[in-house]
């Protein structure tokens, strides 16, 4: 969803072959990790790459641009990506999927605007800090996402985003 007003993170052109244009997958990319230059870069790229959130990465990157703090608890890469490309100061992230392109990004990111944190299983995090935003992206259950929503809103002190809550 696109917000009125809010400036929009358009996609680059798809990186491709020259020769076919069919875009490369990711385990191509990854021998070119050191060719992106900017989170920016490695967002575009990953718009291009269907998965299940893709879609959902402007509307991250708008919210987490309102935000000098953002927490994430996920299980995607590009939650990741899409919230370091909003520009908050600080992000941590509790996000089990670590590869190449958040190693990179990460690289990219001025030193002490991340904090890594290897899962993204809400029962092994007892408490957060005070954040200006969280995203949930867990385990994809009713009772799991209020035990998330009881532990961590009173942390939260302006947006609460969540991703695959349509079953429940």
């Amino acid at each position: 969803v696109a917000l009125e007003d809010e400036p929009q993170f358009a996609p680059a052109p798809p990186p491709g072959c020259g020769t076919c244009g069919k875009p490369e997958t990711a385990e191509q990319l990854q021998t070119k990790k050191h060719a992106f230059q900017s989170v920016a870069e490695i967002y575009a790229m990953l718009l291009q790459l269907p998965r299940d959130i893709e879609q959902h990465m402007p509307t991250l990157a708008t919210f987490a641009g309102k935000c000098k703090h953002v927490t994430e608890i996920s299980n995607r890469r590009e939650s990741t990506i899409a919230l370091l490309q909003g520009g908050p100061k600080y992000l941590v992230s509790y996000n089990a999927e670590r590869d190449w392109m958040t190693e990179r990004a990460f690289e990219l990111t001025p030193p002490g605007g991340v904090e890594i944190r290897p899962t993204g299983d809400s029962q092994q995090i007892p408490e957060i800090n005070e954040t200006d935003m969280l995203f949930i992206d867990s385990v994809h259950t009713g009772n799991r996402l209020m035990n998330e929503l009881v532990t961590y809103s009173p942390r939260v002190k302006r947006f609460i985003a969540m991703h695959d809550t349509a079953i429940y």
